[in-house]
């Protein structure tokens, strides 16, 4: 069949427990954006507390990421993976339980917010990182792109399974919610049998490692209007998180 073509790498376990356990992880992750803004909204009335909140989750991915990526190429994946998810997962129960004992406050929603963003900043290369191990070269390609519709699909899961609870059992349970997600990608990542890390050069510290990646990006003729790109993207179109949760109660 046509469609089969289309699937070819979730025929090999590992990559298969690693392509759901992402799908699970984005989809507390979009599902934590509504509860946490609209919280913050509910909170304050005020937008720019929630853009407050949604810098605090961004901004590690800036400051962190030359780091994260010696982090994923020194340590085993797998127990990358297991660790900034149970992070993001322990993230997600104390924001519940909070909201549970009415002593949330917006500082404490923004401190565990850049705590998830710093997890979240070493997942997205800990998974990148790890695919090409999972599957062989010829379904790379495949590969790369099932998990790009993770990372879209779940973007559209999270929101969609987070809103009944908020009309019902409220914003902690989105929170719990949220945390059983990241649960279940921790269990799926556990069982993932491949083991995998990358070459680092130990002779050398970690500030001449990192900048040797910086020099090559930026020589790079592809990677770095590719990296530029991305930022001009996430700098002025990401931003409508944070006008949701005013927009949804404009008449």
């Amino acid at each position: 069949m046509i469609f089969n073509q289309y699937i070819q790498a979730l025929r090999y376990r590992d990559f298969r427990l690693l392509w759901m356990a992402s799908l699970c992880a984005g989809s507390a992750h979009w599902a934590l954006i509504v509860g946490r803004g609209w919280l913050v909204f509910d909170l304050h009335d005020a937008s720019i507390w929630v853009g407050a909140v949604t810098f605090a989750a961004m901004i590690p991915r800036f400051l962190f990421s030359p780091f994260a990526g010696l982090i994923v190429d020194r340590f085993d994946r797998r127990g990358i993976l297991g660790t900034v998810l149970a992070l993001s997962s322990l993230h997600t129960i104390v924001l519940a339980l909070l909201v549970i004992v009415e002593a949330i406050q917006v500082e404490y929603v923004i401190a565990l917010a850049f705590l998830d963003g710093s997890a979240r900043a070493v997942l997205m290369p800990a998974t990148g990182a790890l695919i090409p191990n999972l599957v062989p070269r010829t379904h790379l390609l495949n590969a790369v792109a099932l998990n790009a519709a993770t990372t879209h699909g779940s973007r559209f899961l999270g929101p969609l399974a987070v809103s009944p609870f908020m009309g019902g059992a409220g914003i902690a349970g989105a929170f719990i919610l949220c945390g059983c997600l990241y649960a279940l990608g921790i269990a799926l990542t556990l069982v993932i049998k491949t083991s995998s890390s990358g070459v680092v050069r130990k002779d050398q510290t970690i500030v001449k490692n990192i900048l040797e990646g910086v020099i090559y990006l930026y020589h790079h003729p592809l990677l770095r209007p590719l990296l530029l790109l991305t930022v001009m993207h996430c700098a002025f179109t990401m931003s409508f998180e944070s006008l949701l949760p005013a927009l949804s109660v404009e008449k």
